[in-house]
């Protein structure tokens, strides 16, 4: 084996998060323009699931990731009920 071959010294697990808040359901990966996107539920304005939005990052090299602005906010009469229930869930975007 060729030692120039051999993959980053990076630690034996990566786990991304945002910055601050909730994050869950990564399940939007994708390749846009070249680079890879990742989409998942978030909610930036504290640290338990609430209303959910769609949080965005993209990266050049899949370990370093840049966070973009939030991509979908629930419509606001889901955010208006009582219960507080609503938000943009996995499959409220379709291509």
């Amino acid at each position: 084996t060729n030692p120039g071959n051999a993959p980053p010294n990076i630690p034996d697990s990566y786990h991304f998060r945002p910055p601050f808040g909730w994050m869950n359901d990564p399940n939007g990966f994708g390749r846009f323009g070249g680079r890879p996107h990742l989409f998942y539920q978030h909610y930036s304005h504290g640290l338990r699931w609430n209303t959910m939005h769609w949080g965005h990052a993209v990266s050049s090299d899949y370990l370093r990731w840049r966070h973009m602005p939030i991509f979908l906010f629930p419509s606001e009469d889901l955010t208006a009920r009582p219960d507080k229930r609503g938000g943009a869930y996995s499959g409220s975007a379709i291509p």
